[in-house]
């Protein structure tokens, strides 16, 4: 929130005068002229305290009534007193006052107009009426439908109208800043906005370089499972004039669509083979073109003698070697999912291969996936290695705080048989959830209040080392 700029008093003071007076004036206008006791014509308020009512033998003549009053003024007949009793209601000035405070309103909320969020109050279904919108206010527009997007808060119909309200924009808009915000929005979507892929695929040869990479980006987050896409993007995959950001970004869709990405296969060996596709973006690539082989399975099977002389080459990363094991045990069958691969890799005798394991397994999708690691991963709470063991804890809190399957299930261990599993399960619970972050990064759970006293030591792990 934006401090207040220094003119805001003269806003404010101004408010106030304009608004005493509006509500002064519009008392007077409707509530200050009352009867107090005198009869008045409600038509022209003249004064009739003295004027008769009509009597029985002249009401027939003028159809009133008897018992009625007539106006001498100007005629106007009342066919009771009560009439004669009414407040004098000024609507003109009323009105004027009313505008008034309206303009009262106005100045005063002007300097913290652009203080306030209040788009975050603005119902949903409006904000897409707009978007993705164009001009001063579209960042702040489409960022709360994104927000709104990203916590879930907003309901299957509305997804599939912002999709629809994005291929439109994809379709018609020229600017690549508008082409960008519906992307923009499409990613946001994720899966859901896989109908859009016919809009976006046209701009991966869009002039701007800008709009291609979006493009890709968008594809990559979407995850589409469509093989004539696959097929329009290995020329670009494999050709070494092409950005190598925006072969990473092509890489990493393939690794999202799974199986449908085996008409690329060929195309994903020939990155892995040829220095010149891979080098660039510090070997991201090239892992990531491993595990895309994985990913899309026994359909890569024509990737295996690559992939093994990767994974038996000593010269490699451990990371590059650990996914290219993955791979080939995924496709060979040899391992159900990755989840159960991260696993079996906790006990190998290589200390990198743990690491790596434990690496992959803090950063899974522990909020879905991972209670089927939690054994293991309390196992690994004795490796003799401190970043193996360290790491095995900082998963388990992280699924504390992703999973709430996962505190019953490790309070469950904790009253178990086995002393040293108990022990170690014990340990995590009483350290406390981490609030999953970025990969490999965690947030600590609040400290603890003032003046509460400290916790006791945690009793040392006599577990036996993994070898």
């Amino acid at each position: 929130m934006q401090p207040l700029p220094p003119w805001a008093w003269a806003y404010w003071s101004g408010a106030i005068a304009l608004g005493v007076i509006g509500a002064g004036l519009l008392l007077w206008a409707l509530f200050w002229d009352r009867s107090r006791g005198r009869r008045r014509c409600p038509g022209c308020w003249y004064d009739m305290s003295g004027a008769p009512a009509l009597l029985p033998s002249s009401a027939p003549v003028s159809g009133a009534p008897a018992g009625a009053f007539r106006c001498p003024e100007c005629g106007r007949e009342m066919k009771s007193e009560r009439r004669l009793n009414g407040t004098r209601r000024r609507w003109r000035w009323a009105g004027g006052a009313f505008l008034m405070l309206l303009g009262a309103c106005a100045l005063w909320i002007t300097p913290i107009a652009g203080r306030v969020a209040w788009w975050s109050y603005t119902p949903t279904s409006v904000l897409i009426l707009r978007a993705p919108w164009r001009g001063e206010f579209a960042s702040q527009s489409d960022g709360w439908l994104r927000a709104r997007l990203s916590d879930g808060k907003v309901w299957e119909w509305q997804k599939r109208w912002i999709r629809d309200r994005c291929m439109t924009r994809l379709a018609t808009a020229r600017e690549p800043t508008d082409l960008s915000q519906a992307m923009d929005l499409l990613r946001t979507i994720g899966p859901d906005a896989v109908g859009a892929v016919s809009a976006v695929l046209p701009l991966l040869t869009h002039e701007d370089w800008d709009v291609r990479l979006a493009a890709w980006v968008t594809l990559a987050r979407i995850g589409v499972r469509d093989e004539n896409a696959v097929r329009t993007i290995n020329d670009m995959l494999m050709d070494p004039a092409s950005d190598a950001i925006v072969r990473q970004m092509v890489v990493q869709y393939l690794t999202r669509n799974g199986a449908a990405s085996a008409p690329a296969v060929p195309a994903l060996i020939e990155v892995i083979q040829r220095p010149e596709l891979h080098a660039a973006q510090d070997g991201f690539v090239l892992g990531t073109a491993t595990l895309a082989l994985g990913r899309i399975g026994p359909s890569s099977s024509a990737a295996l003698p690559v992939l093994r002389v990767m994974a038996d080459d000593p010269t490699e990363t451990a990371r590059r070697r650990y996914a290219a094991l993955l791979s080939i045990a995924l496709i060979t069958g040899d391992v159900a999912s990755e989840l159960r691969f991260h696993v079996r890799m906790l006990k190998s005798p290589e200390l990198a291969l743990r690491r790596e394991a434990i690496t992959f397994l803090h950063d899974y999708d522990i909020s879905e996936n991972g209670l089927e690691a939690v054994p293991a991963l309390l196992d690994a709470m004795g490796d003799t290695d401190t970043q193996v063991h360290d790491g095995a804890e900082s998963a388990l809190r992280a699924m504390l705080a992703a999973n709430p399957r996962a505190g019953p299930a490790l309070a469950r261990i904790s009253g178990g048989a086995d002393v040293l599993m108990a022990e170690r399960a014990a340990r995590v619970i009483k350290a406390g959830p981490l609030v999953a972050g970025f990969v490999g990064m965690s947030v600590p759970a609040p400290a603890p209040p003032p003046g509460a006293k400290p916790a006791p030591p945690a009793p040392p792990d006599t577990a036996t080392p993994l070898p």
